[in-house]
């Protein structure tokens, strides 16, 4: 038998807890159960779901587990579940010598309750006169009869993901001089090996959720704003390679530059999401023109305002209320998300306090991701590629 468990976080305590989502039927005498139960689970996207199988030998009546022999598990996150179709990995013992136990493989697909098309209605058309005037002799003005119809399918982001769709994923980190001096306790970018920045945990809340859904694990990282060794000049960006070094700070903070080149590796790569996190920009005009032109390609923006700036302006990128318009021209799709991490912060930052900030956090900042993607798509008339037939022995016997 196999037991499903959610992992979930109180926000409150911060203490991790196990609940039981489901149970599948037993099977006996098998040394290679395939389990018929369905378990349903509620999947969000921009929320870290920690799930955990464990498989039994049921030898007896007893609902204790402890009388049954445990023969391994697993934990994983729902999002490697729902973006690798079927989903493989070896089974683990909690306790005793670690040796190889089996696999256990999982197959997802997204409950369709009939709610993703969309219902054409067509009327009769009557003339009010002529029925007026002949009463019931009158029956209508002509007939319209159909040779076909089609359904239309509305894709959701889980058909992207499960038809091969991948997200990739770019960090910009601001080096400009409003972060402080590095070698300063109170700078933005103070390394302290027990208690994480405010630019590490902007960072490792998007990418904990984002690198499920890329099976490379490798994600594009830039600077800006700062003067690299030996240069005296500062530079607008540069690539971020390995554990970050110490960079003399300039001012003042550029992103459109971030968005331009952002944008040609879109081009280049058709990667269909992408996010940056600069901090409070001053070339405003060509920031908005930026985001206006790359609203046009297959990128979603996440701007997280680090630090204490009152970030006045960046509510004007995020076409929450209304699309971003600049010099005559309009944004086709709302792509920006602009959340201040202090929103989220207490009086200080501890470890445990960390990672309430980070789910907090990504929740807020990835929510519209799904949409935007399945928006793009739909303006694009691009559809899903099917799911591989994870049973394809099966299908060839049948």
């Amino acid at each position: 038998m196999c037991f499903l468990y959610s992992g979930f976080c109180s926000i409150v305590s911060s203490q991790g807890r196990w609940q039981e989502c489901g149970r599948t039927e037993c099977l006996r005498n098998t040394l290679n159960p395939e389990w018929a139960a369905q378990i349903r689970v509620e999947y969000f996207f921009e929320e870290k779901q920690t799930m955990r199988f464990e498989i039994y030998d049921i030898d007896s009546e007893s609902k204790e587990l402890s009388a049954h022999d445990f023969l391994g598990s697993i934990e994983c996150e729902l999002a490697e579940i729902v973006s690798n179709r079927p989903f493989t990995k070896p089974l683990t013992l909690v306790i005793g010598p670690k040796r190889y136990s089996g696999e256990i493989i999982i197959w997802s697909e997204e409950v369709d309750e009939g709610s993703k098309e969309n219902a054409l209605f067509h009327w009769s058309l009557i003339n009010e006169k002529k029925r007026a005037k002949k009463g019931d002799k009158y029956k209508n003005s002509g007939t319209l009869e159909f040779n076909g119809a089609q359904i239309l399918k509305q894709h959701t982001f889980l058909d992207f993901i499960g038809g091969g769709t991948q997200l990739d994923f770019a960090v910009a980190v601001d080096f400009t001089a409003s972060n402080g001096a590095v070698h300063k306790p109170t700078s933005l970018h103070c390394i302290n090996p027990t208690v994480p920045n405010q630019y590490e945990i902007a960072t490792r809340a998007v990418i904990d959720i984002c690198q499920h859904y890329n099976n490379s694990k490798l994600f594009d990282a830039f600077g800006f704003g700062a003067i690299l060794p030996p240069q005296t000049c500062v530079s607008p960006i540069f690539s971020l390679v390995g554990i970050v070094r110490t960079f003399s700070l300039f001012a003042p903070t550029h992103v459109s530059v971030l968005c331009r080149i952002s944008m040609r590796i879109r081009l280049l790569l058709g990667c269909p999401a992408s996010t940056a996190r600069p901090t409070l920009p001053r070339d405003m005009a060509a920031t908005k023109a930026a985001i206006i032109a790359a609203s046009a390609l297959p990128l979603s923006i996440i701007i997280v305002g680090v630090g204490n700036d009152e970030f006045e302006n960046m509510n004007e990128l995020d076409s929450d209320d209304r699309m971003l318009s600049h010099a005559g021209r309009t944004a086709e799709r709302d792509i920006v998300q602009f959340v201040p991490l202090r929103n989220f912060l207490n009086q200080g930052i501890t470890g445990a306090e960390s990672e309430r900030v980070m789910g907090l956090l990504a929740k807020e900042v990835l929510a519209e991701v799904p949409l935007q993607l399945t928006s793009f798509m739909k303006k694009r008339h691009i559809v899903p590629r099917p799911p591989d037939n994870p049973f394809p022995k099966d299908s060839e016997a049948g």
